[in-house]
């Protein structure tokens, strides 16, 4: 995969610096897929190579924009009822559930990345 942003240095495990900065259009709140190289995905009918799978490491955020670079978290939200108090917690949550699809068409191809965040793992901007 041939990306113009990267991570250039891991600061701790909640702090990650990118070359993704003001001059590039960066702004806190931007959303970043840290990516890895995957397959390449091929049509079944007409054999046409339609590009590569990325194999998404982590989604992380800017939360401090330099001239040429930023800085960049995980953040998650929770959502809490105000009955915390006596016990009562609403938290919101998002799950993926099963599709109809023809199981003998599964592929069980990998699409979880094998290795964790490195320096120099290619970043998507959202």
């Amino acid at each position: 995969m041939k990306s113009k942003y990267h991570v250039i240095e891991i600061v701790d495990n909640k702090n990650i610096i990118v070359n993704y900065g003001k001059r590039n259009g960066a702004k806190i709140g931007d959303l970043i897929r840290v990516v890895q190289s995957g397959e390449s995905v091929i049509d079944n009918k007409s054999g046409a190579n339609l590009g590569e799978l990325y194999l998404i490491k982590d989604t992380i955020e800017v939360y401090e924009v330099y001239e040429q670079f930023s800085l960049c978290n995980k953040t998650m939200t929770e959502t809490k009822s105000f009955a915390e108090a006596i016990g009562g917690i609403v938290k919101t949550t998002r799950v993926k559930v099963n599709i109809n699809v023809d199981k003998q068409a599964i592929s069980n191809r990998n699409i979880k990345p094998d290795e964790p965040i490195c320096v120099g793992d290619p970043l998507i901007v959202l």
